[in-house]
């Protein structure tokens, strides 16, 4: 595919979706639209990044990710299972960072605890988790060390800083996933979610893309 190509298409999936949304489209329709994006973003790596440890766990990542974009696109309730996937593809990003640096990054470990704290604060006091309380802190916990771990590399390069754009995208697109189901829904929420996780998805490709991997030298 032309690599001009994808982002376009992913921007037409996006606008699709979105409408698909307001005028209530078939779920299968909706879960390919859905899905589009990431593919993309995905294909975007295979074609243009270079090989390594990095592309791999952020390509892992990425599919986790798909797995639980499908979940959650079930008629039926799968907010669990896909909340699993979704931990399992921030585990994979960490792995990932973690590849590139692992520099303590204290600054960025207190902004994402205050962060994560603060928000799982207002939730348990605003919301109604339940049930979902244990999981709901198992997964910020895992959000907020990824977010960590993209500040550690903010500081190395171009991509190390889309890394961190791409991070907070997605934990933004988390905090109001959680808003919207246990405290207060509202349908414009839905698209503020979707529109803020897939540029985050993207801004974490994109600092694949622009990653070189470094060729071993000879001796």
């Amino acid at each position: 595919m032309n690599q001009n190509l994808r982002f376009p298409l992913a921007a037409l999936a996006a606008a699709a979706f979105c409408i698909g949304f307001a005028t209530g489209l078939d779920w299968r329709v909706m879960l390919a639209l859905k899905l589009a994006p990431v593919l993309l973003a995905i294909d975007w790596l295979r074609a243009t990044a270079a090989p390594g440890r990095y592309r791999f766990w952020i390509a892992l990542g990425l599919g986790l990710s798909l797995l639980g974009d499908a979940l959650l696109a079930l008629p039926t309730d799968q907010f669990v299972a896909g909340l699993v996937a979704f931990l399992l593809a921030h585990l994979a990003y960490v792995a990932g960072y973690l590849n590139r640096s692992r520099a303590a990054a204290p600054s960025w470990l207190l902004v994402a605890a205050s962060a994560v704290a603060g928000f799982l604060c207002l939730l348990d006091t605003r919301g109604n988790l339940g049930p979902m309380r244990v999981p709901v802190l198992v997964y910020a916990t895992v959000i907020g060390a990824m977010l960590w771990r993209a500040g550690s590399l903010a500081r190395l390069d171009r991509a190390g800083r889309w890394a961190l754009v791409g991070a907070l995208l997605f934990v933004a697109s988390d905090m109001v996933l959680a808003w919207n189901r246990f405290v207060a829904p509202d349908p414009a929420l839905r698209y503020i979610n979707i529109l803020l996780y897939w540029a985050g998805q993207w801004g974490i490709a994109a600092s694949v893309v622009l990653h070189r991997v470094r060729p071993t030298a000879r001796l």
